[in-house]
């Protein structure tokens, strides 16, 4: 893609920002590289941050006190923790291979021509800020899936043909959705990567059933720790859960939470997955494990507060509690908030939204990047 001596120039390279090294490439061949990158706004800003946590002595922690505050990332200051930081700094981080990729990812950021955020300012606008001291063309184009459905809609097109779904979905979950009260179903995912010990699936199963509340919970069939799949003790779990509750292997996720018999999200707090909650208008209970979602579960509950942390907690009278929190003792207060926050991120899309002129800067940006290609003077 960008091999010298092609008839036509490459414009600009839009990569993962996963994929630091582009970077580097494309700034070694003239090509103006903008990252995406599709972890929350918030845990990008952490990851800014990190050398001055290390700087600072805050990293490594001097004791075992999780719950004290971190002092030395600007905008989140009284509101994250230590237990809310990414899980590689809870250990021996010096040769966490996800740390030094976090920092391989950061150092480049201002290099970069740009970088491409899924989020909408009203939503991160304070982090946003941050960010754009090392990226000022920092592009807020998100949510992006609103974006795809609202320009389906605008060409009469309800849906694309296909599923970009890891796994296969099972549609009987709108089907028994279709059966339940309006409002009395809580939604059980933990996203495609995050894997549960036994135990920690009984803990949930017997939270679920004392909560008496109606539950759909996604299974995969590779959710047990150490890859291997059980069927016996599956097919036992689902049978357990009938008649308060569904499981299946996976489930149509964007329809489900906008089904109006779901009320709430336990979640394990994935970017993609806080933002469809959001748009949906569906409070969460979040059950973060890696990267941005311990950052994102706790500005769930203290900064935007539509929801509850649930972090480094698994064990049935708290899962029971907080279920009842979510969908009876808190509900109001947190469907109110969180219907807010959905309105503006539809509105962001809308034209003349943020995200919508955000987005037409980054075209308008790449078609001037073009421009200057042609004419023999690009600058990254």
């Amino acid at each position: 893609m960008l091999r010298s001596g092609a008839k036509e120039p490459v414009t600009c390279v839009i990569p993962d920002a996963l994929s630091y090294y582009v970077v580097d490439i494309g700034n070694e061949m003239g090509v103006p590289v903008i990252p995406f990158d599709t972890i929350s706004p918030s845990c990008v800003w952490v990851y800014l941050c990190l050398s001055k946590l290390i700087e600072s002595g805050e990293l490594p922690f001097k004791d075992n006190d999780l719950d004290a505050s971190v002092t030395h990332i600007p905008a989140m200051e009284g509101l994250l923790r230590r237990r809310d930081l990414p899980h590689f700094c809870l250990m021996d981080y010096k040769t966490d291979p996800n740390f030094l990729a976090a920092l391989k990812q950061i150092e480049r950021i201002p290099q970069s021509h740009g970088l491409i955020l899924n989020t909408f300012e009203d939503l991160d606008r304070s982090f946003l800020s941050c960010i754009r001291s090392y990226s000022p063309k920092t592009y807020a184009i998100g949510p992006v899936h609103l974006h795809l459905k609202a320009k389906l809609a605008s060409k009469n097109t309800p849906s694309l043909p296909f599923s970009n779904s890891l796994w296969e979905e099972d549609h009987s979950s709108i089907k028994w959705l279709d059966a339940q009260p309006m409002g009395s179903v809580i939604y059980v995912s933990f996203g495609s990567a995050v894997v549960l010990s036994k135990k920690e699936i009984l803990e949930f199963r017997h939270g679920l059933l004392n909560s008496k509340v109606k539950f759909l919970w996604v299974m995969r069939p590779n959710i047990l720790k150490g890859g291997k799949s059980d069927v016996q003790f599956m097919k036992e779990l689902a049978e357990g859960c009938k008649g308060n509750g569904y499981v299946v292997s996976w489930a149509p996720q964007k329809m489900v939470l906008a089904h109006p018999s779901i009320s709430g999200f336990l979640t394990h707090s994935g970017w993609n997955s806080t933002l469809e909650s959001v748009i949906e208008g569906k409070p969460m209970i979040c059950w973060p494990q890696y990267v941005d979602q311990r950052v994102t579960s706790r500005l769930v509950n203290e900064l935007w507060q539509i929801g509850l942390d649930m972090k480094d907690m698994c064990d049935r009278s708290t899962i029971e509690r907080t279920i009842k929190d979510l969908m009876e003792t808190k509900r109001d207060e947190f469907k109110k908030s969180i219907e807010e926050l959905s309105k503006l991120a539809k509105l962001s899309i809308g034209e003349g939204g943020s995200s919508y002129n955000n987005l037409d800067c980054l075209i308008h940006d790449i078609k001037e990047l073009a421009r200057t290609k042609e004419n023999g003077n690009i600058r990254t």
